[in-house]
């Protein structure tokens, strides 16, 4: 494949670790249609290319289009974006947190119910000696 754009399509593909068919599935492009284009290594429709920029929303059209480097928009913002990764990591934190706490909430709850079947002596073979 000597085709530029298609050899770039392929980065992004490697890049997701996808293969070629989740890509145009993804894309919303017939999975046929694209074998025929890197058969005939031929270029892809505009359109065709915009529906894998929707697809794959970090990916830059320069990059992908032309060429033009960095191939992650993310590549492209200045270090002062990085303020608010501070931010998504205490949410991250919370969520976390959040999650630990109704894990063990409802850990309690098994182990509950579990006491109450097993005072019934309806508690399932096998849970009963886990109890």
């Amino acid at each position: 494949m000597e085709n530029a754009v298609l050899q770039r399509i392929e980065k992004v593909i490697r890049h997701y670790g996808i293969s070629r068919r989740a890509m145009c599935l993804r894309a919303g492009i017939k999975p046929s249609t694209f074998a025929s284009i890197i058969e005939r290594d031929s270029d892809p429709k505009v359109s065709q290319l915009e529906s894998i920029l929707k697809a794959f929303p970090d990916i830059s059209r320069e990059w992908l289009m032309d060429g033009k480097e960095p191939m992650l928009k993310s590549s492209l913002r200045p270090s002062s974006d990085n303020e608010d990764s501070g931010v998504i990591i205490q949410s991250l934190i919370a969520t976390v947190k959040s999650q630990q706490e109704t894990i063990a909430s409802q850990q309690e709850t098994i182990a509950r119910l579990s006491a109450e079947l097993k005072k019934m002596d309806v508690l399932p073979v096998g849970i009963a000696d886990a109890v």
